[in-house]
């Protein structure tokens, strides 16, 4: 998508609409009145040298720059990047500003028509005057595809304006547009957005921008605060790091718990049944669960479900859902797949055996970006661990994969020298090395986003994460070791 402010004198926002293919003085189109339709048809600008220096002018913005410069205003993108310093926000392009032209980019490439847009359709900030009915101006029929290129400059856009679209900014984006809502702003939720855009006449870019968060809300809020969760947690049942792994654990079993199933839920509870994941209805179920005498961890699993309804109202339910039951010091728990968890050294010899026995090679999606490649590992751990970035992958997050470090070396513990390590058994696996190294001191401990993005897919699946003895880079099938 194009961004959608002018420049303009002091940099003040101009109400009249922008030329998006040339706003530049002199340019054949500045001296007539602003038509979408007829953008379409406007010969785009031969390309210039790039490497030089391009001074924005009144009225100008970065589609109109890049197609007079580069010959196609969709390389906006391109010119942007080259001078983020000089124009942070996009939708503020300040006159005066001395743009460099990045060497390279200009390319020709098909003409490229901006969006055709009206007041009623366009995502901009600043809209152009609504063309007549069925004038050249009228707004084409819109599609809900997303080529792999919007869908790209979509994400692009996503990840570099973070403050925007906090979770709980894009949970609400997701409940709005029907989409299962779990904070995550993946290529699936980018699709319904653009499904819904199309569904209300607007340009289709997948961008929930100022005129889609009108159309939803009545307002822009992308800038609003995290709303209160009420009701309040005073027990303390949950500490807010475990509510937001719940909250993604509900998000990762949304086939089984879709807005009609969690209606059910919120109408028991007491909760506004509108069928949305959130850390007040995490909570009211914990409380729930222990007003019952149930495990309070807030996860509507068979034993709580039963007991709620008399009977297990989950779509398409997996067996093994309610995983966290009290165990006794010497019982292993069971986690996924029916695979104990073992506490301890007793209890990992007894699961997995001597160090070094048992080792297979798996192939999986653990190599960077989601690769697949053979890992060497414990034939207990091997479909489990497999199964964890499958899940990555399924979410659309395996970009966050940058390195992997290998699970089966046959090795003793770094730290003493005397005791095996775990990777000695092939039930743990080093992830992002690189950006999440191992310290002596937790209060030192850096973790990268990408890694606390991937941490609750390992969790979900029964692994123990080594931040929580300073090596952030480490997840083990195991605890107490």
């Amino acid at each position: 998508p194009a961004p959608s402010t002018p420049a303009a004198a002091g940099g003040a926002q101009q109400s009249g609409a922008p030329s998006q293919q040339a706003g530049r003085p002199g340019h054949p189109a500045a001296a007539l009145p602003y038509d979408p339709g007829a953008a379409a048809v406007l010969a785009t600008p031969a390309p210039r040298p790039a490497g030089h220096v391009h001074e924005v002018q009144p009225g100008e913005t970065l589609w109109g720059i890049a197609a007079a410069e580069l010959g196609d205003g969709a390389l906006w993108p391109k010119l942007w990047a080259a001078n983020r310093t000089l124009v942070p926000d996009r939708d503020r392009l300040l006159p005066g500003t001395r743009l460099r032209v990045p060497a390279g980019a200009a390319q020709r490439r098909q003409p490229t028509a901006a969006p055709r847009q009206s007041a009623a359709n366009t995502d901009t900030e600043s809209a152009a005057p609504a063309p007549s009915p069925g004038g050249p101006g009228a707004a084409a029929p819109a599609s809900t595809a997303l080529s792999a290129d919007q869908l790209a400059a979509a994400r692009e856009w996503y990840e570099q304006n973070p403050a925007l679209y906090q979770a709980h900014t894009v949970r609400r984006v997701q409940a709005g547009v029907g989409e299962q809502v779990d904070g995550v702003l993946g290529p699936q939720t980018i699709r319904a957005i653009a499904a819904w855009q199309a569904s209300r006449g607007l340009g289709v870019d997948g961008i929930a921008g100022a005129r889609t968060m009108q159309l939803l809300f009545g307002r822009d809020i992308r800038r609003e605060p995290r709303p209160r969760e009420q009701p309040t947690n005073p027990e303390l049942l949950l500490s807010e790091a475990e509510i937001r792994e719940v909250v993604g654990w509900y998000g990762r079993h949304r086939t089984q718990f879709p807005p009609s199933v969690f209606k059910q839920l919120e109408e028991k509870l007491g909760q506004p049944g509108n069928g949305i994941v959130d850390a007040a209805t995490v909570v009211a179920i914990a409380a729930w669960q222990k007003a019952k005498g149930l495990q309070a961890d807030g996860i509507a699993g068979p034993a709580t479900l039963e007991a709620m309804f008399g009977r297990d109202i989950r779509m398409g339910r997996e067996p093994q859902e309610d995983r966290r039951v009290p165990q006794s010091q010497d019982q292993e728990p069971v986690m996924e797949g029916g695979l104990s968890r073992p506490n301890g050294l007793t209890q990992i010899q007894r699961v997995f055996g001597k160090p070094g026995s048992n080792i297979i090679g798996h192939a999986m999606r653990a190599g960077k970006g989601g690769e697949v490649k053979t890992v060497y590992c414990h034939k207990k751990v091997a479909p489990v661990l497999a199964a964890v970035f499958e899940d990555i992958f399924a979410a659309g997050l395996s970009e966050h994969i940058k390195s992997f470090g290998g699970c089966y070396v046959y090795r003793k513990k770094r730290s003493n020298g005397t005791a095996w390590s775990t990777h000695a058994w092939g039930i743990s696996v080093d992830v992002n090395a690189e950006w999440n190294p191992m310290v002596k001191k937790r209060a030192n401990m850096k973790v990268s986003d990408g890694q606390r993005i991937i941490l609750p897919f390992f969790e979900a699946r029964g692994f123990y994460w080594g931040g929580h003895f300073g090596d952030p880079m480490h997840f083990q099938y195991c605890t107490g070791y």
